[in-house]
């Protein structure tokens, strides 16, 4: 069981499974950004070994789902994840772990455990990170294509409520984004202005 083979199958199959087009947030991009964050805030929190590898694996495969369309993404997610992960050795104890992982991040989130945290703060770990505009901006993009049009004052107020009513679960990932968030809402002002807040 080794990560870079499943990363590698991951990623090609989200290059042609999922449409760019409709789907421009919940891409590769995204995928690397949680991958990256859970893989930073677990080793913050002093994960053992075969925990942080089902909590990567379980970040690679959590929005594999939208290749079937985005709703209820999370089961289908977990249905990818428990056919294919078996071609690169994991057992069924493993797979049914990672499901239970991928399954939680379904919004809003509600983490039973503190791996399941570690996963729901990746998933959202942009919202404090330094590059939240370019997230940002291909949300937008992939909630105008599909139907959801907001003008800019409808834009930041929809994501100042967001960021003004999200935490982050686990102490790794307030220590390491909690303060960018209020930064990043500060952003929204200056970019946007302060009279649309």
């Amino acid at each position: 069981m080794r990560l870079e083979p499943v990363k590698n199958w991951v990623f090609d199959f989200i290059g042609r499974n999922v449409d760019p087009s409709r789907w421009c947030y919940h891409s590769r991009i995204h995928t690397r950004w949680v991958l990256e964050d859970v893989t930073l805030f677990a080793t913050r929190s002093k994960v053992g070994e075969a925990e942080l590898l089902r909590l990567q694996v379980a970040a690679l495969f959590h929005d594999t789902g939208y290749s079937r369309g985005g709703g209820n993404h999370e089961a289908a997610s977990a249905a990818i994840a428990v056919t294919v992960l078996p071609r690169f050795g994991f057992p069924k104890e493993e797979l049914n772990r990672i499901a239970a992982l991928i399954l939680a991040t379904e919004f809003p989130p509600r983490p039973r455990n503190f791996s399941e945290e570690l996963l729901c703060d990746a998933d959202m770990g942009r919202n404090g990170a330094d590059d939240f505009p370019e997230a940002a901006a291909l949300l937008r993009k992939e909630l105008a294509a599909g139907g959801r049009l907001m003008n800019d004052a409808e834009w930041v107020a929809f994501e100042t409520a967001f960021l003004l009513n999200f935490r982050y679960f686990t102490p790794a990932a307030q220590e390491l984004r909690g303060a960018g968030v209020m930064r990043n809402l500060e952003r929204l002002k200056l970019e946007f202005g302060e009279k649309e807040l």
